[in-house]
């Protein structure tokens, strides 16, 4: 005799309901890291994406494009990217902007310094102070935003 010879067609209804309610919230549970942790703490610091690819003509375009758009915003004074030099100098404008468009523009920077030269680390300085207020790291790659 099964367990289920006792119940009537309802019963087993919302017994199968019922665990499947229960089992639905063990999991969110345990998702959640036993529902102890703060979202802040789960967040990976830089998030892999996976990146369109870009032609090394393209990336050049883009890029020259997100400078010159930049330049005419005031935002970026000026950028150096060479075998030496890896900068690029931004105006007080900087500091208005939060941190999100920050690592936005860091992000789409070393996306296309990476398409174009296969090295996406350089510095962001302020103009006037030359300190560095933003930087995208070699090692790791991962996206600082100081000031």
């Amino acid at each position: 005799m099964d367990m289920w010879s006792g119940l009537d067609g309802m019963k087993k209804y919302w017994v199968v309901i019922a665990a499947f309610v229960t089992v639905c919230i063990a999991i969110c549970w345990i998702a959640t890291d036993a529902g102890t942790a703060s979202t802040a703490a789960t967040q990976p610091v830089v998030a892999p994406m996976a990146a369109p690819s870009y032609s090394a003509t393209d990336a050049a375009k883009q890029f020259k494009d997100l400078m010159d758009l930049s330049e005419k915003g005031n935002l970026v004074s000026s950028y150096t990217f060479s075998d030496t030099e890896r900068v690029i100098y931004v105006t007080d404008v900087w500091y208005s902007m939060n941190v999100q468009f920050k690592k936005d523009f860091l992000a789409k920077v070393a996306m296309l310094q990476d398409a174009m030269s296969g090295k996406h680390f350089f510095e962001v300085r302020n103009d006037y102070s030359n300190e560095i207020v933003g930087e995208v790291t070699a090692f790791s790659g991962s996206l600082e935003v100081y000031k």
